[in-house]
This record gives structure tokens, sequence and C-alpha cells, in this order.
């Protein structure tokens, strides 16, 4: 009994108190389809939303441009599994770390945008705001020119690829392409350049 209670001793919050018993994933080397609508928080961990941020005393962000940069930590007890971006209910992002930080593409009003963060042990984290977007980028054949834009191809401060390659890749993105499309606009996208490239990981 005695090494029972040393062993409760400096348990996070949400697992000391937490009232049920969580269902870890049953092979954390595969990660399962998201669910729709996303999932309710388990005994949750630390999870904050920090871009977009709220005005004071409101849960709106008013007035962002699309794209919308989502920036979000998670502080899970246990090695994270997944976390994943929903907006509006639908499932638009994973990613196999703790932190969130990708912009996100949106049409003009207001969205919910919602990050749900689950760790190995099956311990379930939420986190949710309202944005309202208000206008959109000038067109993605510029989105290489946002901010923190990384190429497929780019090279990395490692010397290595961001994906397959040898050397950055040129790329266009050519926007309202009456053939072949199903509405009569469609983008074409092309890659190529002076180095062999391949999509191969």
């Amino acid at each position: 009994m005695l090494v029972l209670l040393a062993g409760c001793q400096g348990l996070p919050a949400n697992v000391a108190n937490c009232p049920v018993t969580p269902t870890p994933p049953q092979n954390t080397s595969v990660v399962t389809p998201a669910t729709e609508p996303p999932p309710q928080s388990v005994c949750g961990f630390p999870l904050e939303i920090s871009n977009p941020a709220p005005a004071a005393h409101t849960d709106l962000v008013a007035g962002v441009s699309s794209p919308v940069l989502i920036i979000a930590q998670a502080s899970p007890p246990d090695p994270i599994y997944t976390m994943r971006l929903y907006v509006d209910g639908e499932a638009v992002l994973y990613v196999p770390s703790t932190t969130i930080n990708q912009y996100i593409w949106m049409p003009n009003g207001q969205h919910t945008v919602e990050v749900v963060a689950e760790d190995v042990a099956g311990y379930i984290a939420t986190s949710t705001t309202q944005v309202n977007v208000t206008s959109q980028a000038p067109g993605v054949s510029n989105i290489q020119n946002l901010p923190d834009w990384v190429s497929c191809s780019a090279q990395l401060a490692t010397g290595l690829t961001c994906a397959a390659g040898l050397g950055v890749a040129s790329s266009t993105l050519t926007q309202d392409q009456s053939s072949p499309s199903l509405d009569g606009s469609s983008a074409r996208f092309s890659l190529a350049g002076n180095h062999p490239y391949s999509n191969e990981l």
C-alpha cells in the first residue's frame, strides 16, 4: 500500500483526478482515420491555441485573412500520439507532434477551429476558437511567398532535402484552367527543374 501511495505522488492533475480509464491506441505506429465530428475530451491535459488569438472579453477572432495561421501547443503527460486540426467539424490536418504551426485556407465567414490532441495512454485534450475570415490572400499561385513557406524539395540547413531530389525544384501553379475541369475552372501544378527530382521518400 505504501508503494501505491508513493506511486500516486506527482501524477499530472488530469491523470490523478481522472474518473475514467482511457482507452489507449491499439497500435501507436499506425494513425487511424480521423473521427468526425471531433472526439470529446477525456481527462484533458494542457492544450492552447495561441494563434489566432481572440479579442478581449470574447471568444471570436475577428477580421482575419485566409490562409489563417493556426498555432497550438499541447503538454500531454505521456508521449503524443496525434494532434489534429478540425475546421467546422471536419479534419483538415494531422501532425505527430505536440505543436501545430500551419496556414489553413478557409472561405470568408465564421468558422469553428478545434484542435484535438491524444497521447499514447488515451488521454484526449481539446481546444476551440471561433474565427471570422473577412478576406482572402490574392491567389494560391503566390503561396510560396507567404512567411514560413518551405518548398517540398527545399534544401534544409542539415544539407538534406524536405522530400527527395538533388536540389530545389521549380514549381508553378496556373489557375483558371478550363480543361480538364468539372466546373470550368481548375488549377494545373507542375514540378520540374535542373536537378533530378522524385516524390519517393
